[in-house]
């Protein structure tokens, strides 16, 4: 029986080695399971397990690789989209036009005083002046402006005639990158037949007026 400490220890040397992780060890899953199920489709994976199958490299690494470069594509395409601004207050910060400059909304110019009026319309047929007070007041209420045909005097929104419920005028100021526009859609239902239907739906864009 071989009683030297020394063999012993290098063969306990050894085992030790032969466990550890090598330095450059994958991405753990946990780090990776989020980009993979976001950005990789079923297609996706079965694509990146093929192109690697047979190589000598280390499958994880290539999966981990063709995730990470999905998630980048997909933040170059979200850049180039529009899409809901996060603060919509925007709307007060600037004035507004159609492409056409037949439509305008002054909104920039009557942010310092809370009793001016600003003229929402939808670049059609339905207009509407609301006190900044009041504009100020709806947008704590919810996270975008929707007026509706409800409680308003003069059916501002929806049929003059049968004031059927349900017709609204909704502001949204989109973002992409570092340009804003302003979206009105307006849906406007009557109920005169006997039954409702919608007698028009329109949807304008404006953009920031530049000095």
């Amino acid at each position: 029986t071989n009683t030297d400490p020394s063999a012993k220890k290098q063969k306990t040397d050894a085992t030790t080695t032969s466990t550890q992780l090598p330095q450059d060890a994958p991405v753990s899953w946990e780090e990776i399971r989020p980009t993979i199920h976001t950005h990789m489709s079923k297609d996706d994976l079965i694509s990146c397990l093929e192109a690697v199958w047979d190589s000598n490299g280390d499958v994880r690494d290539a999966i981990v690789d063709a995730a990470e470069e999905l998630e980048a594509i997909a933040g170059e395409e979200e850049d180039d989209t529009w899409r809901d601004a996060e603060d919509q207050t925007i709307l007060l910060r600037y004035d507004w036009r159609t492409k056409s400059n037949k439509h305008h909304i002054k909104g920039k110019s009557a942010v310092q005083d809370d009793t001016s009026v600003i003229n929402l319309h939808s670049g059609g047929f339905v207009r509407f002046d609301v006190v900044v007070a009041d504009l100020k007041r709806m947008f704590k209420e919810a996270d975008e402006l929707v007026i509706t045909g409800d409680g308003y005097p003069d059916g501002v929104v929806g049929c003059d005639k049968c004031g059927v419920l349900g017709s609204t005028l909704k502001f949204c100021v989109e973002q992409k990158g570092n340009q804003f526009r302003l979206v009105v859609k307006t849906e406007v239902y009557c109920a005169c037949m006997g039954y409702t239907r919608a007698i028009g739906i329109e949807e304008e864009t404006y953009y920031i007026v530049v000095p």
